[in-house]
């Protein structure tokens, strides 16, 4: 199986490669509108309209700019870092997807003492 593990990433040709390499899907895009008029003329009147729509077209599941979102670790996110699994040819329980958002604990660590120069 081929595993691959997107972390944090800025750069912007990396991330469309990844977002070509999880694949695209049917996404639906509702819109709602309403308006209200008034007419101060001859005949005074007030009237109001509602609309509402849904499209449906093919894009990124993952869009490329969710790779730079992802939480770097450290002390500002709680020593918490994120990571998005894809792995071809499986659908992940819970999501019914190739992909999953994972997110690991950095574990503490203090540097090793420096050590003198050998005499």
């Amino acid at each position: 199986m081929a595993t691959k593990i997107f972390h944090a990433n800025s750069d912007a040709e990396t991330n469309r490669v990844a977002a070509e390499l999880v694949g695209r899907r049917l996404q639906s895009l509702r819109s709602r509108g309403s308006g209200t008029t008034l007419s101060l003329g001859g005949q005074a009147s007030v009237g109001s309209s509602a609309s509402r729509g849904r499209s449906e077209h093919m894009d990124y599941d993952i869009q490329p700019a969710e790779f730079s979102l992802l939480r770097k670790g450290g002390p500002e996110n709680g020593q918490m870092t994120d990571a998005l699994v894809f792995q071809n040819g499986r659908t992940w329980s819970g999501t019914g997807r190739s992909w999953r958002k994972v997110a690991f604990r950095q574990p503490s660590w203090e540097p090793a003492p420096q050590r003198g120069r050998p005499r």
